[in-house]
């Protein structure tokens, strides 16, 4: 399924939240600001396929949020870093995660820092 681009809509919280497209977009980022930035560890650490988690970071790369680069040429293995943009939307993760886990108890399986990392601060940058 296509999915329509909202960039042009003028609610700036569509606008904002737009580069996501979807909860796994949103993973990916939260994970690459806490210092999983390898395409493997991504995929190992969301228990993503391959083939879902492929579109994902190239979509945060055009959005100049992620930059790409390869480690490794043969097999050709990439990691991701945060631009001088992405932290910026950390507080735009981190808003919607306080917000779930007042009165709930964290599940197993949220990564270390996700939910504990007071608002305001940035994550660790790799």
């Amino acid at each position: 399924m296509t999915r329509t681009p909202l960039s042009s809509v003028a609610c700036l919280l569509i606008r904002t939240t737009d580069p996501f497209g979807d909860a796994w977009t949103a993973l990916i980022m939260r994970d690459v600001l806490v210092g999983i930035s390898r395409f493997d560890e991504l995929a190992e650490d969301l228990n993503l396929s391959r083939k879902v988690l492929a579109a994902r970071p190239a979509r945060l790369v055009e959005e100049r949020v992620l930059t790409r680069a390869r480690y490794q040429a043969s097999p050709p293995r990439e990691e991701y870093a945060a631009t001088d943009r992405g932290p910026e939307l950390y507080p735009v993760l981190l808003t919607p995660m306080t917000w779930a886990t007042r009165g709930t108890r964290i599940p197993q399986g949220c990564p270390p820092g996700s939910t504990t990392t007071p608002a305001g601060t940035s994550p660790r940058r790799s």
